[in-house]
């Protein structure tokens, strides 16, 4: 459909990711599973923007951009998880709940852009 990597979402969802993943780095190896939770669940808003891109239908990049909603709502969880149980600096954890509010807005808007523009095309 397009080049994912000119989207502004999948930028901001890439470094949010790249950052997620630099910034846990050499954290107790007790942290582990929770570590790798917030990182895949980081890294799969920016591949599910990647791989909905590929498909020819718009209904099926909406679908994955829908996914990539919800991935950011399951890595807000594990961040507010992460400050509840001092596992990450409350300065840390919610710059990256910042940035993860606006790579949620800039998904909503898309998906309502696509889906008002396959309205006006039907």
């Amino acid at each position: 459909m397009q080049n994912f990597t000119k989207l502004d979402v999948w930028q901001r969802a890439h470094a949010l990711a790249v950052n997620v993943h630099t910034g846990t780095e050499g954290f107790a190896r007790v942290d582990a599973g929770y570590i790798s939770q917030l990182r895949r669940a980081t890294e799969s808003i920016a591949a599910n923007i990647a791989e909905g891109s590929a498909h020819e239908s718009r209904k099926e990049f909406v679908r994955f951009l829908r996914i990539a909603v919800a991935s950011t709502h399951e890595a807000d969880n594990h961040l507010r998880l992460g400050e509840a149980t001092k596992r990450l600096h409350v300065t840390r954890a919610r710059a990256w709940a910042d940035e993860l509010s606006i790579v949620r807005r800039q998904l909503i808007r898309l998906i309502q852009r696509i889906t008002e523009a396959q309205r006006t095309t039907l």
